[in-house]
């Protein structure tokens, strides 16, 4: 065997060693730089799937889901009647909707438009969110919730009690 090389030797070789593999550089760094922008883009969508404006099932309301942590939630963006109609029970004939049906006596002065009506979803994978709750203001009863987004424009809603087995489900389409 002979003696192990020495440090001068090694930095010697070096450049030697940069002019055999320099060809190969050019298409390693771009193997990697591609595979970095399809996983972090994959991510991304995963992560924010459902994020975005969502049209509800009737057409009366625009949600605005967003992350809220590390969880999803959802505002009312847009009403179709942001104002109580003109034949209102309660008096309340062109006033600005307001959360009167809570249970909760001190939130219902609240505005509708802009109430955070979605909260909790987790991202289970599979384009599902699950373990989440969604407050309906028309009933002020709030349910326990699950969506699966269907496809890029489709997001299915489904509300319940107790089990989902008894529940209610909805079809809300993307905003563009």
């Amino acid at each position: 065997m002979g003696d192990p090389p020495r440090y001068s030797q090694i930095i010697i070789d070096l450049p030697e060693k940069l002019r055999r593999i320099a060809p190969r550089i050019p298409g390693c760094v771009m193997l990697a730089l591609t595979c970095w922008l399809l996983t972090s883009t994959v991510l991304l969508a995963a992560d924010e799937g459902v994020a975005g404006t969502w049209r509800t099932a009737d057409g009366r309301a625009l949600i605005e889901i967003y992350p809220c942590g590390a969880n999803m939630c959802g505002r009312v963006a847009w009403l179709l009647e942001p104002n109580f109609p003109e034949d209102d029970p309660e008096g309340m004939a062109g006033k600005p909707r307001i959360d009167r049906y809570n249970p909760h006596a001190e939130l219902r002065n609240r505005r509708v438009l802009g109430l955070r009506l979605m909260e909790g979803f987790i991202h289970k994978g599979d384009n599902r969110w699950e373990q989440g709750t969604i407050y309906d203001a028309d009933t002020g009863r709030t349910y326990r919730s699950r969506m699966t987004l269907l496809s890029a424009d489709r997001l299915k809603l489904h509300g319940y009690i107790g089990i989902p087995l008894f529940g209610k489900s909805s079809i809300w389409t993307r905003q563009k």
